[in-house]
C-alpha cells in the first residue's frame, strides 16, 4: 500500500497531461484499469477532480464511461464528496443494460446510498436488482 500511495502523485501528472493532450478516454482507461488498486486508497480531490474532467469531455464508450463514473462515485463518497450519488447515479444510467458493468454500477449505487444516506431499502432496491442484471 505504500508504494501505491507513492505512486498517487505519478497517477495525477499522468491525469493531467492527458487532459492537457485531449486524451480523455486515455486518462478514463487508465484509472478504470487501476481499479483494484484504487479500491483500498483515498485519493485527493484535485485527482478527482481530473478523473470527472475527463468525463465530462464526453469521450470513449458508454460501459467505459460507465465504469469511471462508477468509481468516481465510491471514491467520492469516501471522501464526502458531494457529487458521489450523482456519480454512481451516472455510471448506472450509462452502463448497457445487459453488461456487467450495470450489475457493478448497481451494486456500487447501492453500496454509496447506504454509505451517504443509510438509506436501506433503496440500496436493497439496487442490489436486487444488481442481482437481477448479472442473471441476464
Amino acid at each position: 500500500m505504500a508504494e501505491l500511495r507513492a505512486e498517487i502523485p505519478n497517477l495525477a501528472a499522468a491525469l493531467a497531461g492527458a487532459l492537457h493532450d485531449g486524451r480523455h478516454e486515455e486518462a478514463l482507461w487508465v484509472v478504470v484499469a487501476l481499479r483494484p488498486a484504487l479500491a483500498d486508497v483515498a485519493l485527493p480531490e484535485g485527482l478527482l477532480d481530473a478523473l470527472a474532467a475527463a468525463l465530462a469531455s464526453g469521450r470513449g464508450e458508454p460501459e467505459l464511461r460507465s465504469r469511471a463514473c462508477t468509481l468516481l462515485g465510491l471514491l467520492g463518497a469516501r471522501i464526502g464528496r458531494p457529487s458521489a450519488r450523482d456519480d454512481v447515479d451516472q455510471g448506472v444510467a450509462l452502463a448497457p443494460p445487459t453488461s456487467p458493468a450495470r450489475a457493478r454500477a448497481l451494486h456500487a449505487a447501492a453500496s454509496v446510498r447506504w454509505r451517504l444516506t443509510s438509506d436501506a431499502a433503496g440500496a436493497l432496491r439496487l442490489v436486487n436488482e444488481a442481482r437481477a442484471a448479472q442473471r441476464l
